[in-house]
Parts: C-alpha cells; sequence; structure tokens
C-alpha cells in the first residue's frame, strides 16, 4: 500500500531517519520551550515558605487570563526557529540530496520533519498545562483549568502555525535569512496594520465610545501575530486558535505541494522560484518607499498628516520596485529572476 510516494510500512524507517538526523534539535527546542516556567518549579526552594501559595496563586490567575507574557512568545517563536532548523541542517550536511537519490520520496522526506515537529511542539505544551493544572488544583483554583486549557491551545495552535510555515518556507528558500526574514514579516504584519490603524485615526476627534470601539478593534488586530504580552483569554482564545489552526493546516499544504515542485537543480538556490525575488523587491521598496516620504515630511514636501505619509510612501514603492528590480538584477543576485 503506498502513501506519500512510499510503501506504506517504509514510514517507520522515514521517521527514525529524521529523528536521527535531527534529534538534538528536536530535544533541545523541546526542553528550551520548557524552561521559562522553570522559576515557577524552583519558588518553593527559594521564597519563604508563608508566600508561597500567593506566588504560585498570581501565576495561575496571570496565566489563566492571558497575561503569559514573553514565555508563551518564547515557545512560539522556539517553534518557528524549529521549523527553519531541522530543514536546514539537512541542507548544511547535504543530507537531502543524498537522501532524495535514494528510494525516499519527497513528501515522506517532509512528512516525517511535520510529524517529528508536532510531536515535539506537542508534548513540550502539554507538559506546560500538566504543570499549571498540578499548580492550580494545589493552590485551590481548580476553576481556572478551562481558561488554562484555553490558553494551552491557542499557544499549541500558534507554536504549530509557525512551525509548519517557517517549514514550508524553508523547502523554497535556501538561505536561512530568507526564511527568518519571512517569517518575521508574518509575524510583524499584525502589529503594522494596528499601528497604521491607530495612526490614521488617533488625530479624529472621536467620543469615548468610539475611542474605547477603536482601542478594542486595535487590540484584536494586534493578537493576529502571537508577538503580544497580553493575550485573549477563554472563548477568545479558542477563536483565535481556530484562526492559527487554519494557518497550520495551509502552512502544511504548503509545505508538501511547494516542496514537491522545487526543480531538483535549484535546491540549494537562495529562492527555489524565481518569482520570490518580487516579494525582496517589493518589500525593499515600501522600506526605502517609507524612509524617502519620512526624510519629505521632515523637509517639509507634501504635508505632515499621516494619510498623506502612507499615499507618498506606496506612490514612492511603486517606482522603486523597478529600480530595487534593476539593482539586485545587474548585480547578480536576482538573474534568474528577469
Amino acid at each position: 500500500m503506498q502513501w506519500l510516494g512510499m510503501p506504506k510500512d517504509a514510514m517507520k524507517a522515514v521517521y527514525y531517519r529524521e529523528w536521527r538526523m535531527n534529534r538534538a534539535l528536536y530535544l533541545v527546542a523541546g526542553l528550551l520551550t520548557i524552561l521559562p516556567s522553570a522559576p515557577v518549579l524552583w519558588s518553593p526552594f527559594t521564597v519563604p515558605h508563608r508566600f508561597i501559595r500567593q506566588l504560585l496563586t498570581a501565576f495561575v490567575v496571570s496565566n489563566a487570563h492571558g497575561a503569559g507574557g514573553a514565555s508563551v512568545t518564547w515557545g512560539i517563536l522556539l517553534a518557528g526557529v524549529l521549523g527553519l532548523g531541522v530543514f536546514w541542517n539537512d541542507r548544511r550536511r547535504d543530507g537531502l540530496e543524498a537522501a532524495l537519490e535514494g528510494p525516499l520520496s519527497r513528501r515522506a522526506l517532509m512528512a516525517g520533519k511535520l510529524f517529528m515537529g508536532f510531536q515535539i511542539v506537542t508534548a513540550a505544551q502539554g507538559l506546560l498545562f500538566l504543570l499549571w493544572t498540578v499548580i492550580a488544583i494545589s493552590v485551590g483554583q481548580a476553576r481556572l483549568i478551562g481558561p488554562l486549557a484555553s490558553g494551552a491551545i491557542l499557544t499549541l495552535m500558534a507554536s504549530a502555525c509557525v512551525f509548519t510555515l517557517t517549514l514550508a518556507w524553508s523547502a523554497v528558500m535556501g538561505s536561512p535569512f530568507f526564511v527568518a526574514l519571512t517569517t518575521t514579516l508574518w509575524l510583524l504584519v499584525p502589529r503594522v496594520v494596528a499601528t497604521v490603524v491607530v495612526n490614521l485615526t488617533y488625530a479624529a476627534r472621536m467620543t469615548m465610545p468610539e475611542a474605547a470601539a477603536m482601542t478594542a478593534t486595535v487590540t484584536h488586530i494586534r493578537w493576529f501575530s502571537p508577538l503580544v504580552n497580553f493575550y485573549p483569554a477563554n472563548g477568545q482564545a479558542l477563536l483565535y486558535a481556530g484562526y492559527f489552526a487554519l494557518w497550520a493546516v495551509a502552512g502544511a499544504w504548503a509545505a508538501f505541494s511547494w516542496w514537491d515542485r522545487v526543480p531538483f537543480e535549484r535546491l540549494q538556490a537562495p529562492l527555489c522560484f524565481p518569482g520570490l525575488w518580487n516579494g525582496v523587491y517589493a518589500l525593499l521598496a515600501l522600506v526605502s518607499g517609507f524612509v524617502f516620504a519620512t526624510i519629505g515630511r521632515i523637509w517639509g514636501l507634501g504635508g505632515g498628516t499621516e494619510p498623506g505619509l502612507y499615499a507618498r510612501t506606496l506612490a514612492l514603492a511603486i517606482l522603486l520596485w523597478w529600480l530595487w528590480r534593476w539593482i539586485l538584477t545587474r548585480v547578480g543576485w536576482s538573474r534568474d529572476s528577469a
């Protein structure tokens, strides 16, 4: 019986090969995900006994209400680093070409990475949820297990999302710089959009209810990125978990689809599909357009309103896209995209 281009029984060998190749990365990522919660375990030995219960209760309540802080973001970012690492380690050791020259199919190789990555991410987040559940029961806050579970599901889905997307980009980008840059941009887009919304509306004369509604809207926009210090809780956490789950499914589909289409001779190219260079030109055009538009505003050219600034940025970016394309093609970095 065939599955992913290989006999189904052969998948055990694929998983074993993936574990042998990248086991250090999987173990380190799992341990580092759990590490930020170590102070909770050490607190009984470092905090006076009469304050332990209050401290643990504060930890549990803050996590149940979405104030997990940097430790949650840390775990999500580690999932992205893992997605980059397991693919780049294969590239660095020339394991991809060697593996694909044998009976191993591309889809099976990708399935091994997705399977092992999901296992590690799920195990790490599951252990963290178990830890918080035990602490909640021990301090008499069992009623918070539900909110803790919602937060754990949100963190798990966000981690799986970043892992699959980074893995998909690693499949079509032979440069870790481009993978890291693309992941960073994806994480920052909701925050940039929220900032633009604030800049476009801050000068408007709003009533208190309108200002409160605008603030809530901006908060919800920021929650589309895992890079926040305060997360949605309870039902809202489950809604955003569903959003990240959709991205995780899309990332897994892209990882299989894109990786299957990469020409063998371009596996080591910085961007395996020449058309991806258009995204590089667009990014450079937007950044340089914003810089030039800001300089123009400082010099008093074109007014000083935020809508005018963004309009000039887009207008300049259209022209600069062609300039950057010409420059990078001339220097030979993206010659095959011309």
